[in-house]
């Protein structure tokens, strides 16, 4: 999915169970074509775990490529 980023925040700690934490979440906007008659954009935040792509590598204003598989998990970031 091609994605555009808008927005990122960095979260990083321990939960209460007591379990490591460092992701990114990233507020993106895409295409949602219904159909060639309707076009609009839809807006929505994707976590994205350190271990895969460092808060820093993200860029505002620039576009990637995000692959998923059938159940929505996030498996590769390709930048645009």
């Amino acid at each position: 999915m091609r994605i555009l980023v808008v927005g990122k925040v960095h979260r990083a700690g321990t939960s209460k169970k007591g379990n490591a934490y460092d992701m990114t979440l990233l507020q993106c906007e895409f295409d949602m074509l219904s159909d060639s008659n309707h076009a609009g954009v839809s807006v929505c935040e994707i976590p994205v775990y350190a271990s895969m792509m460092p808060f820093s590598a993200f860029e505002l204003g620039v576009a990637y490529d995000f692959d998923f598989n059938m159940s929505g998990d996030l498996l590769g970031i390709e930048k645009l």
